[in-house]
């Protein structure tokens, strides 16, 4: 079966005295208006040959009846109105019948078959709810209408105005829709551009930090103050829990070798020794002594030398 009608297949197969067979399939459907004038189409194949045969649907239906001319805008005075029922139905329609509710027609109206007519002048008499029946051979439908009467016309807008507006309308549409693809457009950009090609953005400025900020890992320091002007015991020493709280200027510079390790008096002593025991002018002898003594300078808040550095001491042959 093929059709654009729903429904359901049932089929049987009976086998003859003389040995053939017949084959019967039924198409259920229910019929109704929607329906009317639809195709159906049943298709046979026996061998390998292809049948096929087709039927319109003739379905019967009451009229479906609707009311057509009134337009809201009745007023007093208005001239050559009417009403017209209209009514799809199979088969037609055989009978109409007009009716005012709860009120006999006025004598200014007219009847023709279907169609209703006010003649002269609309007055406010006019006005009501008025009933079209429409009969055929299987029922009788019925629609209404509500007459209402104006002391003045509405005001009508003319085509061309009507037309202007919708270009209007359509203007502002498609004004809208550039702005709002522009605008997403400026954001795509601003999204797949560079950071730094943003005028907006600025460049990032090193911040010096100061000498109460510096941090450290280990013995590694990642920004010391000015080395031209102070030096850190704590680096000379290499030694990292000294208490730092002061920082010694470098000049002059320090040293932990003395400048004069001999006393001027000691050193005299030794020459005048030597001269004695020696003829020779041009010899020079060291001290009596075999060590030297240094110690760090003092520095204020400091009164002993680093925790594990204690008096350097510089052997004898170390001087000649």
């Amino acid at each position: 079966w093929e059709t654009r009608v729903p429904g359901e297949v049932t089929t049987r197969e009976y086998i003859n005295s003389d040995g053939t067979f017949t084959v019967q399939s039924d198409y259920i459907l229910v019929p109704s208006k929607e329906t009317h004038r639809e195709t159906l189409t049943c298709v046979t194949t026996y061998n390998e040959e292809v049948y096929t045969d087709s039927v319109t649907l003739d379905i019967q239906y009451e009229p479906d009846v609707m009311i057509e001319g009134f337009d809201g805008n009745w007023y007093l005075n208005r001239e050559n109105v009417q009403l017209s029922c209209q009514a799809e139905a199979n088969p037609a329609v055989s009978l109409y019948q007009w009716r005012l509710i709860n009120s006999s027609m006025p004598s200014n109206i007219e009847i023709r078959d279907n169609v209703l007519l006010f003649k002269g002048p609309v007055t406010y008499n006019v006005q009501g709810t008025y009933v079209c029946d429409a009969t055929n051979s299987i029922g009788t439908s019925s629609a209404s209408v509500e007459v209402s009467i104006l002391e003045k016309p509405m005001p009508q807008i003319a085509t061309g105005d009507v037309i202007s507006v919708i270009a209007l309308l359509l203007a502002a549409g498609v004004l809208m829709g550039i702005t709002i693809t522009v605008l997403v457009l400026k954001i795509r950009t601003r999204k797949d551009s560079p950071s730094g090609d943003s005028p907006s953005r600025k460049l990032s400025q090193p911040i010096r930090k100061r000498p109460d900020d510096i941090q450290h890992a280990g013995r590694f320091y990642e920004e010391l103050p000015n080395t031209a002007d102070y030096v850190s015991y704590r680096l000379a020493c290499n030694k990292e829990d000294y208490p730092e709280p002061y920082s010694p200027p470098i000049n002059p510079p320090l040293s932990f070798l003395p400048q004069q390790p001999y006393h001027s008096s000691q050193t005299m002593t030794a020459l005048g020794t030597s001269s004695a025991s020696t003829p020779s002018k041009n010899t020079f002898a060291p001290p009596t002594h075999t060590t030297a003594i240094f110690k760090y300078p003092s520095v204020p808040g400091l009164s002993s030398p680093p925790p594990g550095v204690g008096p350097y001491t510089f052997p004898k042959e170390q001087y000649v």
